[in-house]
């Protein structure tokens, strides 16, 4: 593939979310730290890591870790709002959507990595205006952690009140990395690859060309996912490469669906290419890579249209030839017609 240089923003100190559904919450947010949940009715908070020997004014948790150790660590809570606050506190496990966005568990799922790992002092916290609390937590790495990263979260959630019609709920959280040491196994799979055109009807106005595919990260290490597509007609007949768009980070275990799309001009097939890439969390060493190859039928109605008066042109230029040879006797036929009689013998 070739050595590659990548740049993307830092990752995110925290995360946020805003829930409006009947059961189920939405994606958190990322937000730099430290973090704020926006004001409704009167209701606002924030989180950010304390400041202790780990560090201070940290974007978020991160820690190497050996098996069977413990780490000591807090978050500080403060309610910035003007009406009094009770929060549920809890760790999850985090996950990547399949939009690219990182998430976290409910506090009714029970996890299974990081997120069990992680156990705080506090289930609940009571914060009147202005007041700022520390929540101390414990991260506990089992005898036989997989070497590797292992992402989770530190939540605060304000749940729904008993008015609301819908299950309201706000969370705002911390992340949580883990690595630990040991030979790591960087492994992607793809799946589901298509693509897919969109004519347009209007004249010499290209249609869009869509190509989709799903990524997941089945190794053990949080990997940064880039592409680099191509799309062109038969013979490479008009080109477009599709400008590559931020790096997307895909935790382990999750899988994560890229769409990327171009304007072309349908001339009877279209075929694209995509190189997939990876980079290690550390941002200095490439991880695995794949290609998708893929094809589909496209003809936009201009040049259907073209291809129809090409056509239309040489069959009537045939078609006027032949007749013009039926009406133009050739010059052997004239020499060789019989001579008219002049009635003698």
């Amino acid at each position: 593939m070739g050595s590659r240089r990548w740049f993307w923003m830092p990752e995110a100190s925290a995360l946020v979310t805003l829930v409006a559904t009947l059961t189920l919450g939405l994606p958190w947010v990322a937000q730099a730290a430290p973090s704020t949940v926006a004001p409704t009715s009167e209701v606002a908070w924030t989180v950010r890591t304390a400041d202790n020997e780990h560090g201070s004014d940290r974007p978020n948790f991160s820690y190497v870790a050996q098996p069977g150790s413990r780490l000591s660590d807090a978050m500080e809570v403060s309610n910035t709002g003007s009406t009094a606050l009770t929060l549920d506190v809890y760790a999850a496990d985090a996950f990547t959507t399949e939009a690219g966005a990182i998430d976290v568990g409910l506090g009714k799922e029970v996890p299974t990595d990081a997120g069990a790992w992680v156990t705080t002092d506090v289930s609940a916290l009571q914060l009147a205006p202005g007041e700022s609390a520390v929540i101390p937590f414990r991260i506990d790495v089992p005898l036989d952690a997989r070497p590797g990263d292992h992402s989770a979260g530190l939540v605060t959630v304000l749940p729904p009140g008993a008015a609301d019609a819908l299950t309201l709920e706000r969370r705002l959280g911390t992340r949580i990395t883990v690595e630990v040491p040991g030979e790591s196994t960087p492994s992607i799979s793809l799946a589901d690859a298509r693509l897919t055109y969109a004519v347009s009807w209007l004249p010499l106005v290209p249609g869009a060309a869509e190509l989709t595919y799903r990524v997941t990260n089945e190794g053990d290490a949080v990997l940064f996912v880039r592409d680099e597509a191509r799309i062109a007609g038969p013979l490479g007949i008009l080109p477009a490469v599709v400008v590559p768009a931020a790096p997307v980070e895909v935790l382990p275990g999750s899988t994560v669906v890229v769409t990327r799309t171009v304007d072309a001009h349908g001339v009877g097939w279209l075929f694209a290419e995509a190189d997939v890439t990876t980079l290690l969390r550390d941002g200095s060493s490439e991880g695995p890579s794949v290609r998708v190859v893929q094809s589909t039928f496209a003809l936009s109605p201009a040049v259907a249209l073209l291809v129809l008066a090409v056509l239309g042109i040489g069959v009537g230029a045939v078609v006027r030839h032949r007749r013009r040879t039926v009406r133009e006797p050739s010059t052997t036929d004239q020499a060789t017609s019989p001579v008219g009689r002049s009635g003698r013998p």
